[in-house]
């Protein structure tokens, strides 16, 4: 994953933004790793394999997911 990219994963019909109507009410997990720790590539390959396997228990509610590998200065 290239340095200062942002992905995003949302299901069909369903847009990156909290306009959208299915995010409405909706919230989000904010997840920082440390440089020293970050392999930011297997951590967000987990998460889409538990979201499109339906993995966690409320994976009906849960709309997308974004990754965003950035190193704060």
């Amino acid at each position: 994953m290239e340095l200062g990219s942002n992905y995003h994963v949302f299901k069909h019909g369903v847009a990156p933004t909290w306009e959208d109507k299915a995010n409405e009410g909706g919230g989000r997990w904010i997840l920082q790793l440390k440089p020293a720790m970050t392999k930011t590539d297997i951590s967000w390959m987990r998460c889409l394999m538990a979201l499109v396997g339906e993995l966690m228990d409320m994976s009906a509610d849960v709309c997308g997911a974004v990754v965003r590998h950035h190193i704060n200065t």
